[in-house]
């Protein structure tokens, strides 16, 4: 971690963007894509929409991907495009039928452009800084995302939280090394405060949307850190609409010692890290050029447990092609260090909170 001041101070010095050398040689800023995906959400749409037409960093173009609708959602859109002659910048895509959130962020994808990529749900807000915050931040360090803090308002745009309480870090900027995901966690504010590298994204994205009709972001953000690590932004970006109808939080704000959502709703987690595993493994062409035999296994032990290793060697074969008996002998070995120390973690974890208590 870095004193806020010092690495405010770093991000000032080291803002490529604004490079006289890179300008006279005629290098263009890094281009994004804001994917906003809708469904039912006329209510809040357009302020939505204007906060992305506020943005005062000037290289981005703004998908909206509405999920077939039943509500005024699309005439709205269009005449927001319309009526501010938005036509070069917005453009909006009709799913035809409902396909669920995951599918929505795909078809916007199909469409990005530029190197990153923000995934805007309809009922939040970005702050006019938030593009430029995020971009300053991707050519600081490389990370597979950059999330920044959130305020909470309610339904009706009264801010209610000025923090959102999820995320790692309120004060400094943090990079979060990936880690593995035998467990739930969740470090960031939501998917509206991120930016990812479209790279990425296209690596990750099932071939079959179906599983994830919501909490897409609970796949992506997950699978994104393992293979790239994150960063956190401590100043507020952007603001995070609760509004009782929201996927997860739904849940009032009480304290940031209490949920902020509805845990009940949210998939297991073991669902989320095995289709991780499924991916990663049935798509390991696409993955291998990226990583030698070490970051491999280490890619697996923080996605297998020690049962599931002969299990997923016969289901994917082209993973295990060219590695050896003595290859999953050392991953086998490998897996059962890796749960034995999680699990003395686990405990020590459990007593030190438990001591706190009394």
């Amino acid at each position: 971690m870095i004193n806020r001041k010092k690495r405010d101070n770093l991000i000032k010095s080291l803002n490529r963007l604004d490079d006289p050398r890179l300008k006279s040689a005629e290098i263009s800023r890094p281009f994004v894509t804001v994917i906003v995906t809708n469904y039912n959400y006329a209510k809040y749409i357009i302020p939505c929409l204007k906060s992305v037409d506020r943005q005062t960093y000037e290289h981005y173009k703004c998908i909206i991907v509405d999920d077939c609708s039943t509500d005024e959602s699309v005439k709205l859109i269009g005449d927001f495009i319309k009526t501010n002659n938005l036509n070069n910048k917005f453009s909006l895509i009709r799913h035809e039928k409902n396909l669920g959130q995951m599918a929505a962020i795909k078809t916007g994808l199909k469409h990005a452009g530029g190197a990153f990529v923000v995934f805007l749900d309809s009922d939040d807000i970005l702050l006019k800084d938030f593009l430029t915050a995020h971009i300053q931040a991707h050519m600081d360090k490389t990370v597979a995302f950059t999330s920044s803090n959130q305020c909470q308002i309610s339904e009706n745009g009264e801010i209610i939280a000025g923090t959102h309480d999820a995320i790692q870090t309120k004060w400094e900027y943090i990079y979060l090394n990936p880690r593995d995901l035998h467990n739930h966690f969740w470090i960031w504010a939501t998917t509206s405060s991120m930016m990812f590298r479209r790279s990425v994204m296209e690596l990750i994205m099932p071939d079959e949307t179906e599983d994830f009709p919501i909490f897409a972001d609970t796949y992506i953000c997950h699978f994104s850190h393992l293979i790239g690590g994150s960063m956190i932004i401590p100043k507020i970006h952007g603001c995070y609409r609760r509004h009782g109808s929201n996927s997860f939080s739904c849940n009032p704000v009480v304290s940031d010692w209490l949920h902020i959502g509805d845990m009940n709703r949210h998939p297991k987690h073991q669902t989320i890290r095995l289709s991780i595993l499924s991916h990663f493994l049935k798509n390991y062409e696409k993955f291998a050029p990226l990583m030698d035999k070490n970051k491999f296994i280490l890619m697996l032990l923080r996605l297998i447990k020690p049962i599931e290793i002969i299990k997923i060697k016969r289901e994917y074969p082209l993973a295990f092609s060219n590695k050896s008996s003595l290859f999953t002998l050392k991953l086998l070995i490998l897996s059962l260090f890796s749960r034995l120390k999680h699990t003395k973690n686990k405990y020590c974890s459990l007593i030190k909170h438990a001591l706190r208590i009394i």
